[in-house]
């Protein structure tokens, strides 16, 4: 349920079109479904350095408590 449900979250993201949307790591393990977020907009990032604005999806899978303490989080 995981998976879908971080799916639904980046497409819904990616239908808003309010910027750069980005997940922390591949949001699934499936080259055709990481084209077609691809083809929306959506980037892949493996950290946060560098990243100044957009939307951060954290993929199904979590992220280590030490790489989210630098992101900025909107609620």
């Amino acid at each position: 349920m995981g998976v879908r449900r971080a799916m639904e979250i980046v497409l819904m993201e990616a239908n808003r079109r309010r910027g750069p949307i980005f997940t922390y790591g591949p949001v699934i393990h499936n080259k055709q479904v990481m084209d077609l977020l691809e083809s929306k907009g959506v980037g892949v990032i493996e950290g946060l350095s560098g990243l100044k604005e957009g939307t951060l999806v954290i993929r199904a899978h979590g992220i280590r408590p030490s790489s989210g303490r630098s992101s900025n989080p909107r609620a």
